[in-house]
């Protein structure tokens, strides 16, 4: 069961310990938007795991608390989710997710 934790920013020094925890507990996350002054293109799509913040640079906080990027999150219910095109926008890149059935992967 996921709890929140509000707000997750007023704790940036636990953040890489939740990020652990997320994945631990197997909440799974594709990251949609990265501000191109904090990541490059290729974090766009990813998915958000291990080595996803292995390959964070140390500025970045590993919950994207500041808007590093935001993520489509998936709950108890799998969301079945493909990546499509990764476009740019003024300093954004933005990857296109396009939603399947509910329920299967």
């Amino acid at each position: 069961r996921i709890q929140p934790l509000f707000p997750v920013w007023g704790a940036t020094d636990d953040t890489p310990a939740v990020a652990s925890v997320m994945i631990d507990r197997d909440l799974r996350a594709i990251p949609a938007c990265v501000d191109s002054r904090q990541l490059p293109q290729s974090f766009a799509d990813r998915e958000f795991d291990r080595p996803f913040l292995a390959d964070l640079r140390p500025v970045v906080d590993p919950c994207g608390e500041r808007s590093e990027f935001h993520a489509c999150l998936e709950f108890e219910t799998p969301i079945r989710v493909e990546v499509g095109a990764v476009v740019g926008r003024d300093r954004f890149w933005f990857a296109d997710l396009i939603l399947g059935e509910r329920g299967s992967q």
